[in-house]
């Protein structure tokens, strides 16, 4: 059972990187994704990167995604 909490954690997380770094709201993300509060959601995030949520908001220094490379001809 911890696994599946792990994994769906992760995959939060990984749903709210890029949303964050564009500057939604938390509370938005965190009910999008089925947390019960915005403070929940805050305390998954901030014990599983060590920061809470609002330190990537609108930050440049976020989450960024890779673009994926052109092919080469």
């Amino acid at each position: 059972m911890e696994s599946e909490l792990a994994w769906r954690q992760q995959a939060c997380l990984l749903a709210a990187l890029p949303r964050l770094s564009a500057g939604a709201s938390i509370t938005a993300i965190a009910l999008e994704l089925g947390y019960d509060s915005p403070s929940a959601f805050s305390t998954m995030f901030r014990k599983a990167l060590g920061q809470p949520p609002s330190a990537f908001v609108g930050s440049s220094h976020g989450y960024r995604p890779r673009r994926p490379s052109s092919p080469r001809t």
